[in-house]
């Protein structure tokens, strides 16, 4: 039983991949590429069992006269991961689902003409250490502590901190310091988990604001499902795992 579950597990995936690439190539080229392919994906994460699953598959696929018979049945837990990796591919886990998993708080959010004392406010209550700002026309930019440092820091430079007065600072003020550009990107709430990965993976982002709208357009609060920075990184992995 185990052998003709572990065939047609294994024939699912094969057929799951040629459908992701639309090609008549096998299994074994098509692990070969999704091991190889530069973003994250199911195979990479469990390249271990899936390369002793391909194996065991061509010993019970082309060598019926094996004197090996231990080693030609497939255990629980080879057939578990195929199980496993076929589910990811076929229905992979997004950022929606992990934000709808965690308890996190609701995002705050602030105007572009607020005072910097009430971003001082939510950061010392709320322990955040970013928030998406507003203006007229929709998603201004982010503030943060990091940009409020980087403000305080120059009118230091300038001789301009001694006895600074924060009553009536905006957040407007504080903008221009932020590194908005590259650090900063919007996903769709649809993105995949191993997707998200590959974009924190070789690069520059530290934030993702993960987006309800397809088009990844930001006119509201409202239209921002969560926002993902590297400390959630290691939880995504677990869950893939």
């Amino acid at each position: 039983m185990s052998q003709t579950e572990f065939l047609r597990i294994f024939n699912d995936l094969e057929q799951t991949l040629q459908n992701k690439y639309d090609t008549t190539e096998t299994i074994y080229d098509l692990l070969e590429r999704e091991k190889n392919a530069v973003e994250n994906n199911p195979t990479k994460a469990n390249w271990d069992i899936l390369d002793i699953a391909r194996r065991l598959r061509n010993i019970l696929a082309h060598e019926t006269r094996t004197t090996l018979p231990v080693v030609a049945t497939p255990s629980q837990q080879i057939i578990d991961v195929l199980k496993k990796v076929t589910h990811d591919y076929q229905h992979p886990k997004t950022l929606g689902d992990f934000l709808a998993e965690g308890e996190r708080e609701k995002i705050l959010s602030f105007q572009l003409q607020d005072q910097l004392t009430e971003v001082l406010k939510a950061i010392h209550e709320k322990h955040f250490n970013q928030f998406p700002v507003f203006d007229e026309a929709g998603y201004a930019g982010l503030i943060s502590n990091n940009g409020i440092a980087s403000w305080l820091a120059a009118l230091s430079e300038q001789g301009r901190s001694a006895g600074l007065d924060l009553t009536g600072v905006r957040i407007s003020e504080i903008l221009p310091f932020e590194e908005n550009g590259d650090t900063v990107i919007r996903l769709s709430k649809e993105t995949s988990l191993f997707e998200t990965l590959h974009h924190f993976t070789g690069s520059r982002v530290k934030l993702v604001l993960v987006c309800q709208r397809e088009d990844l357009s930001i006119q509201r609060p409202a239209d921002i499902a969560g926002i993902i920075t590297k400390s959630d990184l290691g939880q995504m992995v677990k869950d893939l795992r």
